[in-house]
């Protein structure tokens, strides 16, 4: 499990996560087969944004984590941005559909040994 090796390192090294949010309302309205779409060709641009050891997934019903390890807040919001802006700067055109596809990304950073 890719998480729970990450979460270890993160353990020795420190690290951040980024969470994209309201997904489920593109498949309410326009099917799923539009959002399987637009799920592969957001997952194709955020891979293209971030590093390889960086790991990019579905973290709940309509939220994805990027997880970026050794990584420190500064940077973090940096590739917050690319992100952001990957995903948004190009409506996806699928099964005549023009989907305008948007990202709210915040970035989490966790110290060891703060109380």
């Amino acid at each position: 499990m890719r998480l729970a090796d990450e979460f270890t390192r993160w353990q020795c090294y420190g690290g951040d996560f980024s969470i994209l949010d309201h997904f489920k309302r593109i498949n309410d309205e326009l099917g799923h087969l539009v959002g399987d779409t637009v799920l592969r060709v957001m997952a194709e641009r955020v891979q293209k944004t971030v590093r390889v050891q960086d790991l990019f997934g579905r973290f709940g019903g309509e939220e994805f984590a990027l997880l970026l390890p050794c990584t420190p807040f500064e940077d973090a919001m940096i590739v917050a941005e690319k992100v952001r802006r990957a995903i948004g700067e190009t409506p996806i055109d699928v099964q005549g559909a023009r989907v305008l596809v948007t990202a709210r990304v915040g970035v989490a950073y966790v110290q060891r040994d703060v109380t």
